[in-house]
């Protein structure tokens, strides 16, 4: 990279870091140049109004790089979405819509009652009968439930599969791994603790009770072929081999965090079928969980 090219990076990652002092958790992942955190740990909170001038700073400076399309347009849409988030903290008005559609490059639109009206009439066809859809549903998650003390040997061995199979389409790092571990007290399922060196930290939270379709969810989702996945191969891909240093931060309120969720809601939907699906069920069957393959992909769909 040229000496401008550098800059705009790090002052990108510098962004993103002092945004992450507002607010817990809105930086997923940081496995960039130490002295950069380091730094910004030692400064005073930065107002929202200097970030969103930092953001407009960049973005007028960026197309003075030699990055390639791809590469300036990406930078570009993350320092975007950065700059309405920098906005919003700063206390501009903007309208919640606006706000996505500035952060995500997308603009949400609301689902209409006729959907959801379809899904409860499928639900009450598919649960046994007896009380509200919600209480058969509870009830039929609860008769399916993997036990807390078996949840990790099970979905070890459901993201072996996974693993397996993932190799089949992606070249994985040759040192990938993954710990899992359970938790307690969190507001999600389960989460994805990208370490940087293709390492992650999956971690599910036991306050929930989960199906066996819903572990072997949570296993794609947060691991092969979703987050462990995308991070590791994109550490070493963009990187590692062509190092593009940006790609050290996960910053939720931009495009990267949607794309992102985008691949691990949709990616066990790639390399899921009748054949993984029978394999999952011995597995879970030897759990002690009830597990028809068909009868979980109907109720979850």
């Amino acid at each position: 990279m040229t000496h401008l090219e550098q800059d705009l990076v790090e002052r990108y990652l510098t962004l993103g870091l002092r945004l992450g002092r507002h607010v817990a958790g809105l930086i997923d992942a940081y496995y960039g140049p130490p002295e950069l955190a380091e730094a910004v740990e030692q400064e005073d909170v930065r107002p929202g109004n200097e970030l969103a001038t930092d953001a407009d700073e960049l973005l007028a400076e960026l197309p003075r790089a030699s990055f390639d399309n791809a590469r300036a347009g990406w930078l570009g849409d993350q320092i975007r979405g950065a700059r309405v988030y920098a906005g919003v903290l700063a206390g501009e008005r903007i309208s919640y819509l606006d706000e996505i559609e500035g952060c995500y490059g997308v603009r949400p639109e609301r689902v209409g009652e006729d959907a959801f009206a379809e899904t409860h009439g499928r639900l009450d066809e598919l649960l046994p009968p007896g009380g509200s859809l919600h209480e058969r549903y509870d009830a039929w998650r609860t008769t399916n439930a993997v036990p807390v003390e078996r949840i990790v040997e099970t979905m070890t061995a459901i993201l072996a599969l996974l693993r397996e199979r993932t190799r089949e389409l992606v070249p994985l790092p040759v040192d990938e791994e993954f710990a899992l571990e359970l938790v307690a007290g969190e507001p999600w399922a389960a989460f994805n603790y990208y370490l940087g060196g293709h390492r992650s930290r999956i971690v599910v939270n036991t306050d929930l009770p989960y199906s066996g379709a819903e572990v072997v969810h949570l296993a794609a989702h947060e691991g092969y072929p979703g987050h462990h996945t995308e991070h590791a191969t994109k550490e070493e891909l963009l990187l590692d081999r062509r190092g593009h240093l940006e790609e050290s931060l996960q910053l939720v309120p931009t495009p990267q965090a949607l794309l992102s969720e985008g691949i691990a809601e949709l990616g066990g939907e790639l390399l899921i079928d009748g054949g993984l699906d029978a394999k999952f069920a011995r597995i879970l069957r030897a759990a002690g969980v009830p597990y028809d393959p068909a009868e979980a992909a109907a109720i979850r769909a």
